[in-house]
């Protein structure tokens, strides 16, 4: 198991307001203007008004189970791997609930249903504790004091100690400027020619909120600053050099945007340059007059988009300077990244939220259940180095608290994308099996050569719909005993749903970008048969009502 970071066990939030001049006209950053405490604190109660009905029937199917005298994800389930019971015997279903808990248990949520607001139900300020730890912990069954937080499986917020600059990707779109420039010298495709710009006649920045209109943007509170620093830099250059930008409406001009990918650890930049157009003359000196205005840019790539779409890439590629992709470490490994990767754009948050992950698949399930929460979780000592980056995030080195039968599981992947997060388990247990699954092609070669760029040789990917790829594996008489599972925002489909059902694996791991198709899926395998031990609300994109939650589930026989 990872080492936990200092930021494991607490909640520290800043009280200020991150200020942004251009905050009304973009959109971007909705609630940039709400002090950083109370942007966690509202999404906290969110995230427990979302879980509620889900906690009191996890509740009252564990305690169901317990009575009936069944265990939680024993080696004898069906569809799990018959491993000794060094793990089990740590999960039964009323482990880690409080004794006296459990028969205020089923009157939870209904608590949190009276309470009409969260103001009426809970009187925390951010002066009542001064890093804001016991945030939406308060219901009006508390009201007297504070119950034992342990009853929720809603564990406080992973906020950041400083949400600002964490961007490691940052986009740019291009447009002529005011009056519209005379363009009918060029083509369609933008090879002929050029015309005489100024840099007043380039219009880039970001996109108003609901619109294509460009709103001038010299730096955000939220990116990385050399991500800015490139788009000036590629604006000058055009007006310099005479590249028209692109006009969507005419269909003319050369670039279109400019896509800026920054290697949080290691500082390499990739700039891509986006072209209405194959050829691109003087190339080379672009990249030279790049370079020397931002000699943090290590390669350079064309990206040729010549269809009328709001897409931003298209499919041809050309490498105009340097390997034509970065590297960045992420829990203690090393990845590739180029211009279409998914790669989390907050790198400090990532390694937090990949610790949970590893951790609820790993650790036993009493074990998740009284980990630190709440104000008793926020009062563990603060190491004096600690920061947003966890200082002891490496798989490769870090001690390991799980049973024999964990370092020898079969893990399944599902939606791995570039294999990211069965790369890190797979690190952390050499001597587990990881499968990687995702049906697109391109993710998984880029998965296969992360892999083998960090010499890790127990995970295989497999290019396939997942919920095919289970379906299939359960037919043949395959058992899985851990899934991690990671689906887009609208989550796992019912196809994959009842495949996992069927292959019933001991334990899941479900990590999502959107809590509200996360909630109705933990509610469709309930009803199939899991208890929700735990829910990590982790904020990967402060001054936004995006939030990313972990959940762990086991299956009751």
């Amino acid at each position: 198991m990872l080492q936990p970071s200092p930021r494991y066990n607490r909640v520290m939030a800043t009280s200020a307001t991150t200020t942004c001049p251009i905050a009304h006209q973009c959109g971007g950053c909705a609630r940039i203007e709400t002090p950083y405490a109370q942007q966690l604190a509202d999404k906290q109660r969110c995230i427990e008004e979302l879980f509620a009905p889900l906690l009191s029937s996890a509740l009252d199917a564990a305690h169901s189970a317990s009575a009936a005298g069944h265990s939680v994800g024993t080696p004898d389930d069906a569809g799990s791997v018959g491993v000794p019971g060094s793990v089990q015997e740590h999960e039964s279903a009323d482990a880690g609930i409080p004794s006296g808990a459990r028969a205020d248990a089923t009157t939870h949520a209904a608590a949190r249903a009276d309470a009409t607001t969260h103001a009426d139900a809970c009187t925390c300020t951010p002066a009542d504790a001064g890093n804001y730890a016991d945030i939406c912990t308060r219901t009006p069954a508390d009201a007297r004091g504070h119950a034992d937080t342990r009853t929720s499986v809603v564990r406080p917020i992973m906020g950041m100690d400083d949400p600002r600059e964490y961007r490691t990707k940052i986009v740019s779109p291009f447009a002529p400027s005011g009056k519209k420039l005379s363009l009918r010298s060029l083509a369609r495709t933008g090879r002929t020619g050029r015309v005489a710009l100024r840099k007043s006649d380039i219009a880039c920045g970001l996109y108003a909120a609901g619109t294509h209109r460009i709103v001038e943007c010299e730096s955000c509170p939220v990116e990385m600053p050399v991500g800015r620093r490139v788009v000036a830099a590629v604006r000058d250059i055009m007006a310099r050099y005479g590249m028209a930008p692109y006009d969507e409406d005419a269909q003319r001009g050369f670039v279109r945007h400019v896509v800026v990918r920054v290697g949080a650890q290691t500082g390499e930049v990739l700039a891509t340059i986006v072209t209405n157009g194959h050829e691109f003359a003087g190339a080379k000196n672009f990249c030279r007059e790049l370079l020397k205005r931002v000699p943090e840019v290590t390669t350079v790539v064309q990206n040729v988009n010549t269809r009328s779409t709001n897409a931003i890439f298209g499919t041809e590629e050309h490498v105009l300077y340097g390997p034509g992709f970065i590297l960045d470490t992420l829990c203690g490994l090393s990845f590739r990244i180029s211009s279409n990767s998914f790669f989390q754009v907050n790198a400090r948050q990532t390694q937090v939220l990949y610790q949970v992950a590893v951790d609820f698949a790993f650790e036993p399930v009493d074990k998740a259940l009284d980990a630190p929460h709440g104000a008793e979780a926020t009062n563990a000592p603060r190491s004096p180095h600690a920061s947003d980056t966890p200082q002891a995030v490496d798989p490769l080195h870090a001690p390991h608290s799980s049973s024999p039968a964990d370092a020898t599981a079969t893990i399944v992947d599902a939606y791995c994308g570039t294999g990211t997060i069965g790369l890190v388990v797979a690190a952390a247990m050499p001597g587990a099996q990881i499968i990687g699954v995702d049906k697109t092609a391109s993710a998984i070669a880029d998965a296969r050569q992360n892999a083998a760029h960090n010499g890790i040789d127990n995970a295989q990917f497999v290019a396939q719909d997942a919920g095919e790829f289970l379906s299939a594996y359960a037919a043949v008489g395959n058992t899985v005993d851990i899934v991690l599972m990671d689906p887009p925002r609208a989550g796992a489909s019912e196809d994959f749903l009842r495949s996992l059902a069927h292959l019933a694996p001991r334990r899941i791991v479900y990590i999502s970008c959107n809590p509200e198709t996360q909630a109705r899926d933990c509610k469709a395998l309930a009803e199939a048969g899991y208890v929700l031990h735990a829910v990590q609300p982790v904020d990967m994109v402060p001054h936004t009502e995006h939030v990313e939650c972990v959940a762990l589930l086991s299956r009751v026989k």
